[in-house]
């Protein structure tokens, strides 16, 4: 027998690396590329498009924690999104120190994102302190899981190049992520019932769910905070069960961290986009007002009981002889901006 047969049959291509890997993974790992760059591409368009707008909310001479949320949000997202893209198609020396270095970026991507909306359920609440401390525990709560996640994800390279995939997802990586999902949840439904708790229209329950959804019934700018959750949440959602389930998934280690890319990048590009309506909204309404300060001073009468530093929405209840109450809404705490 000649002995050259009991060797392996020699690679198709040995200048490839997917030649490297089985054909199934091959195709698992060609995709996950075009995931991360969809994502990557995604978010720099959303970027660009939005540079006017951002120009014009940093007018303000004060830097207001807020805006620093903002950025971070922004700059550690893309930054995220772009490492994982490298990591997948680039060259590079050290798989898992590249891997530690996307973990921060999470870390920093998921607390600011998550950051933006605390500050905005603090103000729709009035700087209420048992909000603020609820809502406070659960971000924190979440700042600290974020941490599973850079010595989670391991990886090797592909072969003798230095391609690199990942290889292994611990179990406790999903947490932050079922965390954050859950988190969201919460600040949407504590949004929306502020919101729409004076206001919602019907007698059935059928009826009351449609206001709900709909806003019918609140002023302008009311309606848009309600609408802009909703927007934000409705987008987010289903990707955030997607990542979700694949992490618990019995599939690959490539699909476990696969989705969380497009996942962040979508929670961002949304959460940033509803910061900006807010802040640089114009609505011109009779029974809402943009000028916090000033509002508040001209409707505090309405709401009893509030101090005269809580400057949260304050509402009316609606009453037939009279058209619907005014709205009142710190844009301070909610996007940091304010007179100068």
């Amino acid at each position: 027998m000649n002995a050259n047969s009991t060797l392996p049959p020699p690679l198709p291509n040995p200048f490839t690396v997917l030649a490297f890997l089985p054909p199934t993974l091959a195709s698992q790992y060609q995709a996950a590329i075009y995931v991360f760059v969809a994502s990557v591409s995604a978010l720099s368009w959303d970027w660009l498009m939005s540079l006017t707008e951002e120009f014009a909310m940093c007018r303000s001479r004060k830097l207001r924690l807020p805006i620093v949320a903002y950025f971070l949000s922004r700059v550690a997202t893309i930054a995220y999104c772009t490492l994982a893209l490298v990591f997948q198609s680039g060259r590079v020396v050290n798989c898992n120190a590249l891997l530690c270095a996307i973990g921060g970026c999470y870390v920093v991507a998921v607390s600011s994102t998550s950051a933006l909306f605390f500050f905005r359920v603090k103000g729709v609440y009035g700087n209420d302190k048992y909000v603020t401390a609820f809502f406070g525990s659960l971000w924190f709560t979440l700042f600290a899981l974020s941490f599973l996640v850079p010595p989670a994800v391991r990886g090797t390279h592909i072969g003798d190049t230095q391609r690199c995939i990942v290889t292994s997802v611990a179990n406790y990586a999903p947490t932050p992520v079922v965390l954050n999902t859950i988190i969201d949840t919460i600040v949407f439904l504590a949004i929306s019932l502020r919101i729409t708790s004076y206001s919602i229209e019907g007698d059935t329950f059928t009826q009351s769910v449609k206001s709900f959804w709909s806003g019918d019934g609140l002023p302008k700018f009311s309606k848009s905070l309600l609408q802009g959750g909703q927007l934000y949440y409705s987008a987010t959602i289903g990707l955030n069960i997607v990542a979700v389930v694949m992490l618990f998934a019995p599939v690959p280690a490539l699909f476990h961290a696969m989705f969380s890319i497009p996942n962040i990048a979508l929670e961002s590009a949304m959460a940033t986009r509803v910061f900006r309506s807010i802040r640089l909204g114009t609505i011109d309404d009779a029974a809402t007002t943009l000028n916090a300060k000033s509002a508040t001073s001209r409707n505090r009468s309405i709401a009893t009981g509030t101090s005269k530093e809580n400057y949260g929405l304050k509402f009316r209840p609606f009453e037939a002889s009279s058209r619907q109450g005014a709205v009142t809404v710190d844009m301070t705490d909610m996007t940091g901006s304010g007179e100068q």
